[in-house]
């Protein structure tokens, strides 16, 4: 008998989830298991993306994972996921049309000549630091060590700094690196961070 009561419980779950994902319809527990999280992020939960939190505008990455990837949007708004090794900026970002937090397309967005930053970016946090830097995602002409930036670098790099300061504004806790992940991680981690990083990033 408590074996088909666990089983039904699970069947009602599995459902209500499957309601809430299609049909729009909120499940009183996952609600409350959303606030919670919220709380625990120090922000807003909005939505699950494949059983992890997004969050808006947390006020702390204290509980949020190494690398945790996020949107800026260009009001400074900070969308977090405290997740790095499963949801990519794309489902991310599909998600958040769906919610009509944007209506640009969720893909597409990688090359910075081919479209103008309008209602976002994409960012990850740096290793375990209060600090997010651009998506390794998108196509930036690399710096040549010992030598400026390129106009073409500089070109690409003018696209995001709004989004950057209009975060900073509303985020003074964190920093806002204009450089794209790795090389960011390269500046401010030690060598010891960087194995771990790297380590984290290949499931080790």
């Amino acid at each position: 008998m408590k074996a088909k009561f666990v089983y039904q419980s699970l069947r009602e779950g599995v459902a209500d989830k499957y309601a809430s994902a299609n049909f729009g319809i909120t499940d009183p527990d996952e609600e409350f298991e959303l606030q919670w999280a919220g709380q625990q992020l120090s922000g807003r939960a909005l939505t699950w993306i494949h059983g992890y939190q997004l969050i808006k505008n947390p006020k702390s990455l204290e509980h949020f994972v190494p690398n945790a990837r996020a949107v800026i949007l260009s009001n400074g708004d900070l969308y977090v996921i405290s997740d790095a090794l499963h949801i990519i900026h794309t489902k991310m970002l599909g998600r958040m049309k769906e919610l009509d937090i944007i209506d640009e397309k969720a893909t597409g967005w990688e090359d910075p000549f081919e479209r103008n930053p309008d209602q976002f970016i994409a960012v990850q946090r740096v290793w375990n630091k209060n600090a997010f830097a651009l998506s390794e995602s998108y196509v930036i002409p690399k710096r040549k060590k010992g030598e400026p930036a390129s106009p073409e670098r500089l070109e690409a790099l003018q696209l995001f700094f709004p989004f950057l300061k209009a975060a900073a504004h509303k985020f003074p806790q964190y920093q806002f690196v204009p450089e794209q992940i790795m090389a960011a991680s390269r500046e401010m981690l030690s060598d010891r961070e960087l194995q771990r990083q790297k380590e984290y990033k290949a499931g080790l």
